[in-house]
């Protein structure tokens, strides 16, 4: 009786000690994320901008074999989405796509990423995609959207100040609420956003005039200067 005890406890310690062990390695072994703007991830953008949007989407999925923990592919891969709709504005492509771009989002949402981009990106996300709500009438989810975005930027000011990218979103959605219609006064509310034009101008210039010009930036202002 001794020994069927001695040897059982023997098979409880084994069996902790290999699970122990198997959450180490898995700890271990499981992917960082990183936002990495890869040579792949450069021209796709470029592509992004040109609306060469079939282009881009083969150098993302070649990105995305070679680096899946790239932030930077789940960004660009959900701007080819948003810019399908909006320069087709075709709602069957809308509902088609939507299932796809909610994952996606959600995706990148649960990751674990204490950097300045990860909350851009979902600000970008969200913008995009409430943008494409507000012109199919779904003025509700939409307004949700864009308050998810305010969130994520406001959160950003406050974590990483000097992080200039953050105004090309904020100074469009201070802009943006400065002249809100009177229709879209409610979703205004439920943001909690008051807009101020200057305010808004001033933040795009800030980003505009920063010695920023380099790899990613550059297609990005080229983006704050339309937007401005």
């Amino acid at each position: 009786m001794l020994s069927l005890s001695l040897y059982k406890k023997n098979m409880m310690y084994r069996v902790l000690f290999f699970c122990a062990l198997s959450f180490c390695l898995s700890s271990e072994l499981k992917a960082k994320v990183v936002f990495n703007m890869s040579d792949n991830c450069l021209k796709a953008q470029a592509y992004l901008y040109e609306l060469k949007l079939d282009e881009a989407d083969k150098l993302l999925a070649t990105e995305a074999s070679a680096n899946s923990e790239n932030i930077a592919v789940n960004w660009l891969s959900e701007s080819v989405i948003f810019l399908r709709i909006f320069t087709s504005e075709d709602q069957d492509l809308y509902n088609q796509k939507s299932k796809e771009w909610h994952k996606l989002i959600d995706k990148t949402e649960a990751l674990t990423f204490n950097n300045a981009w990860y909350r851009f990106i979902l600000s970008d996300m969200y913008i995009h995609r409430g943008l494409i709500r507000l012109k199919f009438n779904e003025t509700f989810t939409a307004g949700s959207d864009i308050k998810s975005a305010f969130k994520y930027l406001k959160e950003n000011k406050k974590m990483f100040p000097s992080f200039l990218p953050d105004n090309k979103n904020y100074g469009f959605l201070t802009c943006a609420f400065s002249s809100v219609p009177s229709k879209y006064q409610w979703l205004a509310k439920l943001i909690g956003f008051e807009g101020d034009m200057n305010a808004g101008l001033t933040e795009i210039e800030t980003y505009l005039k920063s010695d920023l010009t380099v790899k990613e930036h550059v297609w990005m202002k080229l983006e704050t200067a339309f937007i401005y």
